[in-house]
C-alpha cells in the first residue's frame, strides 16, 4: 500500500491509483492540492472506539464518505484546527498532487504571502463545498431507497401486532424486523385514513403508504440550507470566481475579508463533511440490517409461503429495487453489494419473472407517472447554464442560438446547417463542463444529469408526451450489467475518467496514446495552435468528447449534416416512447443472441502459469453505450481497448433508435466477430486455417468457383450476392444474420460450404446441436466438431492432472475454457 509523504514539499507530482494521500488519525502536516484525477474520502467509524493500528486494516475497514476531484484541496481541515485527520483520502484514479507542508499557526501567513496560491485555495474550497452539497443530496436519495426497502419489508410481512414492544415508538434502527413491523401496524391503526396493506403487496414499493405515514420526515427536514449559510456560500463562491486582478486588489485593501472568506469556507466544508459522514453511517447501518446473513431480507424470504405467486411478484420487485440500489451504492459508496452480501444471489432467481406491464407504471387515468411533475423542467436551459458556470458570453451566445433554432420552421433544412454546426460545437463544450463538474458526485442528479444522459437541454423543443416519456425513463436504471454491460454515455465517460478503459480511437483510427506521442514531437508553433492533451483523467474525457463523441453522435443519427446532439421532437420518427431504448432491453436483446451464438464474445488469449503457457478462449464482453441522440445506426466502434488483446470492445447505439433493434443487434455482433477475429489473427487473417472464421470465409468468397461443395446454381447465386454487396464484412454480416435468425430456427437457407464454416466457428449450444444432428445434413459436421472438442479436452485434462499432482490450484481460465468447450 503506497502512501504519500506529507512532510516533503512536492509540486504537481503524479501518484498512482490506490495511493493513500492522507491517513485517518495521523497528525495534520500539510495543505495539499489535487490538480487532476479522483480521490475518495474514507472513514473508519463503523466499529467505533480506537482506530486499527495497522494502516492497511484501517483502510480496509473504512467506508467511502465523499469524493474529491481536481482542481481541489484536501488536508485543509486537519491543518486549520491543528489536530489529527478525521478521514483518510485515497486516490481512485492516477492523480496529480501538490503538497505544501505547513504548521497550523503559519497557514494564514502562507496564504496572504502567496496570493496566487491564496486564490487557488479559496476557489478549491468553494468547489469542494459545492461537490459535498451535491453528494449530500445523492446520499439522502440513497438513504431513502434503503429506508423504503426496510419499511416495505416491515409493512408487507405478516407479523402479528403483539410481536412489537409494549410502548411506542420504535425505529428501524433500534428494533428487529418483527418489532418494527408491529409498530408500523399500530401506527396505521391509530391514524385516520390509513389502511393496513395485505401481506406481500408489491405496490408497497411505490412508497405511497410510507410517505403518508411520515416515515421520512425527520430525514427530509435535514436540508443543506439549515446546515450552512447557503446564501452566503453562493455569494462568496461567485466572489472568488472574479478575475485575479480584481481579487488581488480587493484583498490588499481589506486583508480581514480574505481571512473571513477562508474561515467561512473552511467551516462550511467541515460541516458538510461531518453531515455526509453521519448520513453515510446511517446508510451503512441500513445496508447491513437489510443484507447481512439472517438480516431483514433473509428473514422475509424465509417467512414467505412456498410457491406463493403473490410472494413471488413481491420478491421480483424486491430484487429489482435492490439491484438498482446496488448500482447507486457502487457509485456513491464504492462497494458492490452483490459481491459483499450472498443474499443477492437468492434474489436473482426472481429477476426474470414475467409480469404484464412491469416496465412502466401508470396512474389511474392511464397517464405515465411523472407527467404531472413536468413543472421541474421549466427554464431548463437557464438552469443548466447556471450550473455549468460557463462565462456570460458563451451562455448568451448559446441561448440566442437555441432561440433561433427553436423558432425555425424547418429545423433540419439546409438553411440552418451553419447554425446546427455552431450549436453542436457549443453543446459539447457545455456537456464537457457539466460532466467534469459533477464527476465526483452521483451522475444521476437532475441538473445536469437529464442533459448528460438524455441530451435534453431545452424542454420547449419537446412535446409534452415526449417530455413525460423521458421523465419516466430517467427515474429508472440507466446502467445494466447483470448479463451484458449496457450504459448511457456519462457512465461510459466515467469508466474512461477512472482509467477502467482507455479513450476510444478516433474515426481515423488514432488512439489517445498516439496523440500524446505525436504531441511530444511538435514544435512550439504547432503546440500553440492546438489543444495539448495531458495524460490526466480530465484530458482522457476531453479527448473522448472532442474527437469521438462529438463526431459519433452525427454518425449514429444517419445524416450527420442534418443532426443536432440535443433532443428535439421534430427529429424523432414517431414518438420518443416508441424509439427509446432502455439499458435492460438492449442487454436482454444482446443476451438472446449470445445464447444462440455462445462464442460471440470469446477470443483466444495466452495464459501464463506455473508450467508455462497455454492458449485458451476467454470471454470479454464489450461495452454497449447508449448515446443521448436520435438516430438510425448502431455502430461497432472498436473490437479491443487500444492494443490490449484481453480488453473489451465498445458498441455505440442511439438512445432513441428509429430502426428495428432485432435487426441491429445481430448486425453489430457480426461486425464485432469479424473485426475481432481479423485483429486477433493479424496478417494471417486471410489464411483459411490461421485466420479462423474470417480466414475461412475469405477463402470461401474469393475461391468459390473451385469449391467442390457448391453446385453450379449455388455458385451463380453466390456470384450475384458478391456483386450486390460492398465488402467481405458486409457479406459475412448478411450470412451471420441468416445463421442466427433462420438456420437456428431450422429454416435452411445456406449453401453447404458456408453452413459448415458457421457450424465450426459459431456453433449453437450443445442441446440445439444435438437436435440438429438428428438430420443427416448436420451429422457429419457435428461429428467433426465433437472430434475437435474431444482432442482439446484431452489436452486440458492432461494439464489439469499436472496441476493436481503438484498441489497447485488450477487456473480459473482453464476451468472456464473447459466449461466453454462443453457447451
Amino acid at each position: 500500500m503506497e502512501r504519500l509523504d506529507l512532510s516533503e514539499e512536492i509540486k504537481r507530482k503524479k501518484v498512482a491509483a490506490g495511493t493513500i494521500l492522507i491517513l485517518q488519525g495521523e497528525t495534520a502536516k500539510a495543505m495539499s492540492m489535487l490538480h487532476s484525477g479522483l480521490a475518495e474520502v474514507l472513514s473508519c467509524s463503523r466499529s467505533g472506539g480506537d482506530l486499527p493500528p495497522d494502516p492497511e486494516e484501517l483502510i480496509d475497514s473504512s467506508i467511502r464518505v465523499g469524493l474529491i476531484k481536481g482542481e481541489s484541496i484536501f488536508g485543509i481541515l486537519g491543518i486549520r484546527e491543528e489536530g489529527p485527520y478525521e478521514t483518510s483520502i485515497r486516490a481512485v484514479t492516477d492523480c496529480i498532487v501538490t503538497i505544501i507542508p505547513v504548521k497550523h499557526e503559519k497557514i494564514i501567513h502562507l496564504l496572504q504571502s502567496r496570493i496566487s496560491l491564496n486564490l487557488q485555495v479559496l476557489r478549491a474550497l468553494a468547489q469542494r463545498i459545492e461537490s459535498a452539497v451535491f453528494l449530500h443530496k445523492n446520499y439522502k436519495y440513497l438513504w431513502h431507497k434503503f429506508a423504503s426497502i426496510a419499511d416495505t419489508l416491515a409493512l408487507a410481512g405478516d407479523f402479528p401486532e403483539d410481536s412489537g414492544p409494549a410502548e411506542l415508538p420504535c425505529t428501524r434502527e433500534n428494533a428487529d424486523l418483527a418489532e418494527y413491523a408491529a409498530c408500523l401496524r399500530k401506527r396505521i391503526n391509530a391514524a385516520e385514513g390509513l389502511q393496513a396493506p395485505d401481506p406481500w403487496d408489491h405496490n408497497l414499493f411505490l412508497g405511497r403508504l410510507q410517505q403518508a405515514m411520515g416515515l421520512y420526515e425527520e430525514q427530509d427536514a435535514r436540508v443543506v440550507e439549515n446546515m450552512i449559510d447557503y446564501q452566503q456560500l453562493i455569494f462568496l463562491k461567485r466572489l472568488v470566481q472574479k478575475p485575479d486582478e480584481i481579487l488581488i486588489s480587493l484583498f490588499k485593501k481589506d486583508e480581514p475579508l480574505n481571512f473571513y472568506i477562508f474561515q467561512f469556507l473552511s467551516k462550511a466544508l467541515e460541516t458538510m463533511v461531518h453531515e455526509n459522514l453521519h448520513l453515510v453511517t446511517e446508510i451503512d447501518d441500513l445496508i447491513r440490517r437489510l443484507f447481512l446473513e439472517d438480516g431483514w431480507i433473509d428473514q422475509t424470504l424465509e417467512r414467505q409461503p412456498a410457491e406463493s405467486e403473490k410472494a413471488g411478484i413481491f420478491n421480483h420487485y424486491l430484487g429489482r429495487f435492490c439491484w438498482r440500489c446496488r448500482q447507486d451504492a457502487r457509485k456513491l459508496l464504492g462497494v458492490d453489494l452483490a459481491r459483499e452480501f450472498p443474499v443477492y444471489s437468492s434474489l436473482g432467481q426472481y429477476q426474470d419473472l414475467e409480469l404484464e406491464g412491469k416496465g412502466r407504471r401508470t396512474s389511474k387515468s392511464g397517464e405515465k407517472d411523472g407527467a404531472s411533475g413536468l413543472a421541474k423542467y421549466a427554464n431548463l436551459l437557464d438552469r443548466i447554464l447556471e450550473f455549468s458556470d460557463m462565462d456570460s458570453d458563451f451562455s448568451e451566445s448559446f441561448r440566442e442560438n437555441m432561440r433561433s433554432f427553436g423558432g425555425a420552421q424547418d429545423k433540419f433544412g439546409s438553411g440552418l446547417r451553419d447554425l446546427r454546426e455552431t450549436l453542436s460545437g457549443q453543446y459539447w463544450q457545455l456537456y464537457e463542463k457539466c460532466f467534469l463538474k459533477i464527476i465526483d458526485t452521483d451522475l444521476k442528479g437532475f441538473i445536469p444529469g437529464i442533459m448528460l444522459h438524455f441530451g435534453l437541454v431545452d424542454e420547449t423543443l419537446l412535446s409534452r408526451e415526449d417530455l413525460a416519456t423521458i421523465d419516466d425513463a430517467y427515474s429508472r436504471v440507466l446502467y445494466a450489467d447483470e448479463q451484458i454491460p449496457v450504459m448511457t454515455l456519462p457512465y461510459f465517460l466515467e469508466k474512461i475518467y477512472r482509467s477502467e478503459i482507455l479513450p476510444s480511437i478516433t474515426e481515423m483510427g488514432q488512439s489517445f496514446r498516439e496523440v500524446l506521442k505525436r504531441q511530444a514531437k511538435m514544435t512550439k508553433a504547432q503546440k500553440s495552435s492546438v489543444y495539448m492533451y495531458k495524460d490526466t483523467a480530465e484530458d482522457r474525457v476531453r479527448f473522448e468528447l472532442h474527437n469521438v463523441v462529438s463526431q459519433t453522435g452525427g454518425l449514429l443519427s444517419g445524416a450527420r449534416q442534418r443532426s443536432v446532439p440535443f433532443l428535439c421532437s421534430e427529429a424523432f420518427v414517431g414518438s420518443a416512447e416508441r424509439m427509446l431504448i432502455e439499458p435492460e432491453t438492449l442487454g436482454e436483446g444482446v443476451n438472446s443472441y449470445r445464447e444462440r451464438d455462445f462464442s460471440v464474445f470469446y477470443r483466444e488469449v495466452v495464459l501464463h502459469h506455473k508450467f508455462g503457457n497455454d492458449l485458451v478462449f476467454k470471454e470479454l464482453l464489450p461495452n454497449f453505450v447508449l448515446y443521448p441522440v436520435s438516430g438510425s445506426r448502431a455502430m461497432m466502434w472498436q473490437e479491443l481497448d487500444g492494443t490490449k488483446r484481453e480488453s473489451p470492445g465498445r458498441i455505440f447505439v442511439p438512445l432513441f433508435f428509429t430502426e428495428s433493434l432485432d435487426e441491429a443487434i445481430p448486425t453489430v455482433l457480426a461486425q464485432f466477430r469479424w473485426e475481432l477475429q481479423k485483429t486477433m489473427a493479424g496478417v494471417k487473417w486471410t489464411d483459411p486455417i490461421e485466420g479462423g472464421i474470417v480466414g475461412a470465409y475469405y477463402d470461401y468468397i474469393n475461391f468459390y468457383r473451385r469449391n467442390p461443395k457448391l453446385t453450379p446454381e449455388a455458385k451463380e447465386k453466390l456470384r450475384e450476392f458478391i456483386q450486390k454487396t460492398r465488402s467481405d464484412r458486409d457479406r459475412f454480416t448478411s450470412d451471420y444474420l441468416t445463421w442466427v435468425n433462420y438456420e437456428f430456427e431450422g429454416r435452411l437457407r445456406m449453401n453447404p460450404a458456408v453452413r459448415e464454416i458457421f457450424y465450426r466457428y459459431a456453433p449453437f449450444p450443445e442441446e440445439h446441436r444435438k437436435e440438429m444432428a438428428r438430420k443427416p445434413l448436420f451429422t457429419d459436421m457435428e461429428t467433426k466438431y465433437q472430434n475437435r472438442i474431444r482432442k482439446e479436452l484431452l489436452r486440458l485434462e492432461s494439464r489439469k492432472k499436472r496441476f493436481e499432482k503438484a498441489g497447485v490450484k488450477i487456473p480459473e481460465e482453464i476451468e472456464n475454457y473447459i466449461s466453454f468447450l462443453n457447451r
